[in-house]
């Protein structure tokens, strides 16, 4: 079992091919990948107090993608094939079987309507105007921050 790392299961379920994208509901959604944030904190740190001051930034990578765009590039990566979609009535028998396993006291099922509720919900509704102005174009892009994490997780032999 992996410690607690973002995304890690997430990760390790598509290397094992036990992923599967759920049904066809696939909303963009924003994602940070770490050295892109980093990049933005030391720009935010060396920038001029007037250009920030008073200001809310939200640090993130600039494009939005899909979660099955995610899947895809990783499993690609790791599997050379992209992931499998299952229909939609499985999808919801599935969420409803982890919220039963959730009742009987198993703490993180694989599915569950909460999971399903949050991988379709819109994320891209904040603008990140204000942190590009700050910070200008990102260091990486999101298949290199797939290879970078991919790396990381096997040197340290949380996914083969």
């Amino acid at each position: 079992m992996l410690p607690h790392i973002p995304y890690g299961r997430f990760f390790q379920m598509i290397g094992k091919g036990q992923y599967f994208h759920p049904g066809r509901a696939d909303p963009p959604k924003r994602f940070g990948y770490v050295g892109n944030v980093v990049f933005q904190i030391k720009k935010l740190l060396y920038a001029p107090s007037k250009q920030i001051q008073q200001k809310v930034f939200y640090l993130s990578d600039y494009e939005a993608y899909t979660i099955k765009d995610c899947a895809n590039v990783i499993s690609l990566k790791l599997r050379n094939r992209k992931v499998t979609t299952i229909p939609e009535p499985i999808v919801r028998l599935l969420a409803w079987g982890g919220d039963f396993m959730k009742l009987c006291g198993i703490r993180e099922p694989t599915s569950s309507s909460f999971r399903l509720r949050n991988m379709r919900a819109d994320t891209t509704g904040i603008s990140l105007e204000p942190i590009k102005q700050v910070t200008g174009p990102l260091p990486y892009t999101m298949e290199q921050g797939v290879e970078e994490t991919i790396l990381w997780f096997k040197k340290h032999g949380l996914i083969k």
